[in-house]
């Protein structure tokens, strides 16, 4: 009778270790992606304090001046690596550089704004949502320039674009363009000399009109949010071979005709500069999201 005791209660250790190892097994399982918060769990951890957020005047001391430079100084970095959320990457850099400390949850940042983690976010949809949580970021949305939003403004730049094209560089214009995304298949055909000629020499009014803009939010230490596409002009050191991107333009050199920029990819990137005329041929939007202070 006591070995059968004995062999039961072995059993039943047995079974219930196998228990407990199937349970430490299935608690290690990778954690799936965090679930969708409601809109007010959002406009509570995305709200930043009022008195937080720094004045235009209090921004201006960060403007800084050398051999002909002026750029805005201390502006948070916030390397978005490898994923596509150069939107979430800029907004988060300017919240921590209105605001003082980091009080925005990233995980309600990114929901707030529509972050997808294959497309990333859509500069419209994220500026859609900037205004509808205005009042919790304190953010204003200020439109300086927008460029070839629709599917006939693409054809039209690329008949324009065959004028200054030589024979080699001309493209084969399709009927069938379907959405603002079909301008990708034509970029690796174009000749970014004669693009580059065609947008300065078609958008004069427009390219002096945007210089003004942005060396007047520079100077009251306002970063401007420069939306470009990648993959036109030749670019060292970027982790993005092509498509849509934001960076910040930070500052400019009026002598010689260069703004100075920053990508949100870490070292290295915080401060570069380019020739305008070949950052204009790069530009698709340019604006500025203020302190509503």
């Amino acid at each position: 009778m006591k070995k059968v005791l004995l062999l039961l209660l072995g059993f039943l250790l047995l079974a219930s270790g196998d228990t407990f190892a199937k349970s430490q097994k299935s608690s290690r399982r990778p954690p799936g992606p965090p679930p969708a918060k409601k809109e007010q769990e959002i406009r509570r951890e995305i709200d930043i304090p009022r008195g937080d957020v720094s004045s235009d005047r209090n921004l201006r001391r960060h403007v800084k001046h050398y051999s002909g430079d002026i750029w805005i100084s201390g502006i948070p970095m916030y390397d978005q690596g490898n994923r596509p959320e150069c939107a979430i990457a800029v907004v988060r850099r300017l919240l921590d550089y209105y605001a003082s400390g980091n009080r925005v949850n990233m995980n309600a940042l990114r929901q707030a704004l529509g972050y997808d983690k294959r497309k990333g976010t859509d500069v419209w949809q994220m500026v859609a949502a900037i205004q509808k949580y205005s009042r919790q970021l304190h953010l204003n949305f200020q439109p300086i320039y927008d460029y070839m939003t629709t599917v006939q403004d693409i054809q039209e730049e690329l008949k324009k674009y065959n004028r200054y094209a030589s024979k080699n560089h001309a493209i084969d214009i399709p009927r069938d363009i379907r959405s603002v995304d079909g301008f990708s298949p034509f970029v690796k055909k174009i000749d970014f000399s004669a693009w580059s000629k065609m947008r300065t020499s078609e958008q004069r009014r427009e390219q002096a009109q945007a210089w003004k803009q942005i060396v007047r939010q520079i100077d009251q230490g306002i970063p401007v949010v420069w939306g470009v596409y990648l993959g036109l002009a030749r670019e060292q050191g970027v982790r993005q071979s092509n498509g849509g991107h934001l960076r910040l333009i930070i500052g400019y050199n009026a002598a010689k005709g260069r703004i100075i920029y920053s990508d949100s990819w870490g070292r290295g990137h915080e401060k570069k500069e380019m020739p305008w005329n070949a950052a204009w041929a790069i530009t698709w939007n340019l604006f500025v999201l203020r302190p509503i202070n």
